[in-house]
């Protein structure tokens, strides 16, 4: 019923890259007296936008056909059910990054980053669906997970600070995201008829990757010693275009004596490979487009050196 597509790929020189040689080659020419290393772990919450994720793939139904035995005749008959089980949007979840400073001196310097962030959205509902032959009783788990890695490169500036004891500054960069994955898994446990007890699962996984972002941010820092200091750091990430999930596979465990037909998902990938979005009429589907444009709030402490 169901079968993996896997699409390659384009890779490309990103923006990031570019912008990393460019500082890079910038930094070897700075003749500056004294230089320091700073490593900051960080954790916090990312608010992606993830628009049409919230918005179009969380409400679509899932749309069940399969054949029922009518009695006394014996007639196959075939009855299509459409599910409706929408997801809670996913607000914002929490990221955790780890970012390595390189001071030019005490008002400029360039910050590498590292991050990982995942969301999850999980909801239940009972329907009656035809399996096995007969109308049966299920109880239906849908969950939704998106989650990505990232690479970052920026120049922090000083704005303002009072004798080491505080400091505030602006924080200009570019973003990479990579290893872009969400995965819907579709749970039905049986609760009456032959099947009772027993379950099947569907899963969908597309992916992408080589996203870039500009980001804008202020980071404050508190010194309690001159070689550590806590931060809060907060910023907004654009995207420079919406983009779309691919690479899907899909696997299912159902059998064929389940007597099920087709069953519409509510994201499936399209001729191209592009994942589309079930509509919530079940009349068919449309192409998704993912925003990833968001703020983040995140708390550190600085270790230098």
């Amino acid at each position: 019923m169901f079968d993996k597509l896997h699409v390659a790929s384009q890779r490309r020189l990103s923006p990031v890259c570019l912008a990393v040689l460019l500082l890079v080659s910038y930094a070897c020419q700075a003749q500056e007296d004294e230089t320091k290393w700073s490593l900051t772990p960080l954790i916090g919450i990312n608010a992606p936008s993830l628009d049409q994720i919230n918005n179009d793939v969380f409400p679509a139904p899932v749309q069940w056909s399969g054949n029922i035995v009518v009695q006394p005749t014996g007639t196959p008959q075939t009855e299509v059910v459409t599910v409706v089980n929408p997801l809670p949007k996913i607000q914002f979840a929490t990221e955790g990054a780890i970012e390595l400073g390189y001071n030019f001196d005490s008002n400029n310097a360039l910050v590498l980053g590292y991050g990982t962030w995942e969301g999850s959205s999980s909801s239940t509902s009972r329907t009656v669906l035809p399996f096995q032959g007969i109308f049966s009783q299920v109880f239906f788990q849908r969950t939704g997970k998106f989650s990505y890695n990232s690479f970052s490169i920026g120049w922090r500036h000083k704005l303002f600070a009072d004798h080491g004891k505080w400091r505030l500054s602006t924080n200009v960069g570019l973003r990479e995201l990579y290893d872009i994955d969400y995965r819907e898994d579709m749970v039905f446990l049986f609760q009456t008829g032959p099947a009772q007890s027993f379950k099947r699962i569907v899963s969908v996984n597309p992916q992408a990757t080589g996203v870039a972002m500009l980001r804008l941010g202020l980071d404050g820092e508190y010194f309690p010693v001159h070689w550590l200091s806590i931060g809060v750091r907060g910023g907004y990430d654009f995207g420079f275009q919406k983009f779309s999930l691919n690479n899907a596979s899909i696997k299912s465990d159902l059998q064929s004596n389940d007597n099920v037909g087709t069953i519409l998902l509510p994201i499936r990938p399209g001729s191209d490979g592009k994942i589309q979005y079930l509509l919530p009429d079940g009349s068919g589907y449309n192409n998704l487009r993912v925003s990833m444009d968001g703020w983040e709030l995140m708390l550190g402490v600085t270790f230098y050196h």
